[in-house]
């Protein structure tokens, strides 16, 4: 589980970062790149800065996740907002972003964009277990 692996990754650090994991088409992790670096408070990237090394890794699909140092795993606007431009450049460039999950420390928890229904995505959120990796099922306890 995305939410579970980062969450111990990046839950704790004091400032934000960005993760993106690019998938193959049976959703197994080719690469994981950190596209963004922040301050306490945010942070600033482009469309390209995270579709760049997907397209590279070669990734059917991808996934994000980031931290809040807060505390607070809520999506801000900014967040939300910047999942919805990324997203729309992503469908264009073929390579679908799946899930955006933010992840905080001092026991905030984690959330998941789609699941909260921010995304527009076509993928059927039940068939990811489906596609998970064994290493993903083990982490999820099935």
């Amino acid at each position: 589980m995305v939410a579970a692996i980062y969450a111990d990754k990046l839950g704790d650090l004091m400032t934000e970062r960005m993760v993106a994991i690019a998938l193959d088409g049976r959703r197994h992790v080719l690469a994981e790149v950190e596209v963004a670096r922040g301050g306490r408070h945010g942070m600033v990237l482009t469309a390209a800065d995270v579709l760049r090394p997907m397209i590279r890794a070669g990734a059917a699909a991808f996934i994000l996740t980031h931290n809040h140092p807060s505390g607070s795993a809520e999506p801000s606007p900014a967040d939300v907002e910047m999942t919805a431009v990324l997203e729309a450049a992503a469908d264009i460039v073929g390579v679908p972003l799946l899930d955006h999950v933010v992840v905080a420390g001092r026991g905030g928890g984690w959330c998941s964009m789609l699941e909260l229904g921010l995304l527009n995505t076509k993928e059927n959120p039940d068939e990811r277990t489906e596609h998970a990796t064994p290493r993903q099922r083990a982490a999820e306890g099935q």
